[in-house]
């Protein structure tokens, strides 16, 4: 009898790999907020120490590698703090808006946010995404830029649910 040999099984098909995201877990908690951040990016006020950020309003920033993190804040209303319009003025005219304006529940919070690109071919870190909501009684703001596609979303997501604030 001759022998059966079976076919030989096709070879898969090679699967994206995406690009390792920073594990966020350090916390910023200063100014009645907590957010997730990646571990070397240490938040810090961006105009310190000239003038420093306070409840009220202010602003702080962090960079590792090719990655950035900047958080905005301010008092404000909730009828006048559109997160989708906020999204938006991160915009700028040599930067392209990638899809829409989302708005996700991440955590207890409704997030608004979009992936945006800098048209410069020249800039190191093109990817973007804005993100706004809405907490207490302030507003609030993040920007996430990289040097890798895909990333910031996961950045995004992984800082604010760790997101807490008191009001």
């Amino acid at each position: 009898y001759p022998t059966l040999t079976p076919f030989p099984e096709p070879t898969a098909y090679p699967t994206f790999t995406p690009f390792p995201t920073p594990n966020l877990v350090d916390l910023f908690c200063e100014y009645d907020f907590c957010i997730g951040h990646p571990a070397e990016a240490y938040l810090a006020d961006v105009d310190a120490p000239d003038e420093w950020s306070s409840y009220k309003t202010g602003s702080v920033i962090g960079i590792e590698d090719n990655t950035v993190m900047g958080v905005f804040w301010e008092i404000q209303t909730e009828a006048r703090w559109d997160i989708g319009s906020e999204v938006l003025d991160f915009i700028g005219e040599n930067e392209a808006l990638q899809g829409e304006v989302v708005q996700e529940t991440i955590g207890d919070t409704l997030i608004a946010y979009a992936s945006f690109n800098d048209l410069d071919p020249n800039e190191k870190r093109p990817y973007r995404l804005a993100a706004a909501w809405y907490c207490g009684n302030r507003g609030f703001a993040a920007l996430f830029v990289s040097d890798k596609d895909g990333i910031v979303i996961d950045l995004m997501r992984q800082a604010l649910a760790s997101f807490t604030c008191q009001p």
